[in-house]
């Protein structure tokens, strides 16, 4: 991993003479995975983005708050 971002550091292109060329960004959701040893690999979260679509859908469909609920800005429903 370290060779891939001094590489990134000096050029802008992460690269490894002992490792797998790393994916360019793209639709499939290239990306490189670091456990054990280096390899290019897709989608690294199936589902994802379709589950936070239908989350967001239905908050908005309820008139709830959909961005930056989290935190200071969450939202508590109590009474007191």
């Amino acid at each position: 991993m370290l060779d891939y971002w001094v590489s990134f550091a000096a050029t802008g292109v992460p690269a490894s003479v002992s490792g797998p060329d790393w994916p360019a960004f793209s639709h499939g959701e290239a990306y490189m995975h670091f456990s054990g040893a280096a390899r290019a690999a897709l989608d690294p979260a199936a589902g994802m983005f379709e589950m936070h679509s239908e989350f967001i859908r239905r908050r908005r469909e309820a008139g709830e708050p959909w961005f930056l609920n989290v935190g200071v800005n969450a939202r508590h429903d109590c009474e007191h």
